[in-house]
């Protein structure tokens, strides 16, 4: 039968073997054959089990066809480092000899230095709790909520003058963000951006326009009980062909409905006001921006 045998290098070796009739020690001289290690320095494991009695058979320990040994490196005791001694001193050492040494003795380093390691692992002091949350709060990622929603609408209509025509949205300079960012970030414990407030903010404007728009369709009923949108199954069918996005809106109304008007009712970005008195109060919202942003004293 054929088994592999895990060297050191991370490679596997085939050796064609008879289970019932090899020793242990049989495939340790064919290791040392194939990769240049001494058998008294090899260590071979299966199934997590070491093959320590040289004398066995690998069917006493449950190796069949196929199956994968793993190598790996006895460490040197001192009386067989006295018999190494002896033996290079009985034999000429020749190139390829003193080669195969300074191998074998790299690699006994390399386990010195790895159990070394370990031991100052093992011996390292643990981490404390205090550093643990610190660390774990630099890596918490802020996530927006229902709580968020409810907070920034809040100080959206505060800052607007609750939609009576003192202010609309886009009338919110940089100071008002900055102090509508502060007030949410330290009421909820996050730490959102202006940038993403004012994304927020775009979201509530077409959630609150595509509303608007199925609440004055035609075809439609609004249920002020049930706060839903009353329509047949056919003409709801061909209104989400043409607005896709009216399907998250089916059966339900959406979230915030009246805050989301008082913000923007004064906008002029949606809603059943309409026509004329939107587009100028959104021209004069471009002027009133333009002659602030040049200093200007004005009276519109």
């Amino acid at each position: 039968m054929r088994i592999m045998v895990r060297t050191l290098r991370g490679d596997r070796v085939a050796l064609d073997v008879d289970g019932a009739t090899t020793t242990v020690a049989q495939v340790k001289g064919m290791v040392m054959a194939r990769e240049r290690i001494a058998v008294a320095m090899q260590r071979l494991f299966f199934a997590g089990r070491c093959l320590d009695d040289d004398h066995r058979t690998l069917a006493d320990y449950g190796v069949r066809h196929d199956s994968v040994v793993f190598l790996s490196l006895r460490l040197a005791t001192d009386a067989y480092q006295t018999e190494m001694h002896n033996v290079r001193l009985m034999q000429p050492e020749t190139a390829t000899a003193k080669q195969e040494m300074h191998q074998q003795q790299q690699q006994q380093l390399h386990v010195h230095v790895a159990a070394d390691d370990e031991e100052k692992a093992i011996k390292r002091k643990p981490v404390s709790r205090r550093a643990l949350r610190k660390i774990l709060s630099r890596l918490q990622v802020d996530a927006w909520t229902s709580q968020h929603d409810a907070k920034f609408l809040d100080l959206l209509l505060r800052h607007t003058g609750g939609g009576g025509g003192a202010r609309n949205v886009g009338e919110l300079t940089g100071e008002d963000w900055s102090s509508i960012r502060a007030e949410l970030n330290a009421a909820t414990g996050s730490g959102f951006p202006v940038e993403e407030l004012q994304r927020r903010l775009g979201e509530f404007r077409r959630e609150f326009e595509a509303a608007s728009r199925i609440k004055n369709h035609p075809r439609f009923s609004y249920d002020p009980r049930r706060r839903v949108v009353v329509a047949k199954q056919a003409d709801w069918k061909n209104y989400i062909l043409e607005n896709p996005e009216a399907a998250a809106y089916e059966g339900r109304s959406p979230r915030h409905l009246g805050r989301l008007r008082a913000i923007f009712s004064g906008d002029g970005g949606g809603g059943g006001g309409g026509g004329a008195k939107c587009r100028e109060t959104k021209a004069r919202s471009c002027l009133r921006k333009l002659l602030r942003n040049f200093r200007l004293r004005f009276k519109l």
